[in-house]
């Protein structure tokens, strides 16, 4: 039989880091500021600080999958753009 455990709400507004929420996107804590800045990613900062972070798990994965797709398809345009010169003078 095949059990799933329910995540709770506690833990789907889970207190983060930014250092940890890195991790979790497995990009560097100076990305995640930059994302913040840019409200690219969702997030509620608590204290005077902003040392901790709200971020919503479901959403973080979302921005996760996102955010390798993209930077996929800049490898790939990328890849192609090195090549169109090269393409160009071989005619």
């Amino acid at each position: 039989m095949n059990h799933k455990r329910k995540r709770s709400i506690k833990h789907a507004l889970a207190m983060l880091t930014i250092e940890e929420a890195a991790t979790e996107l497995a990009i560097t804590p100076g990305m995640v500021r930059h994302r913040m800045r840019n409200g690219t990613l969702p997030y509620l900062c608590l204290g005077r600080t902003g040392d901790q972070l709200r971020l919503i798990r479901c959403e973080l994965k979302t921005y996760a999958k996102r955010h390798r797709w993209e930077l996929r398809w800049l490898q790939i345009v990328s890849t192609v753009v090195a090549l169109v010169p090269a393409v160009r003078t071989v005619r």
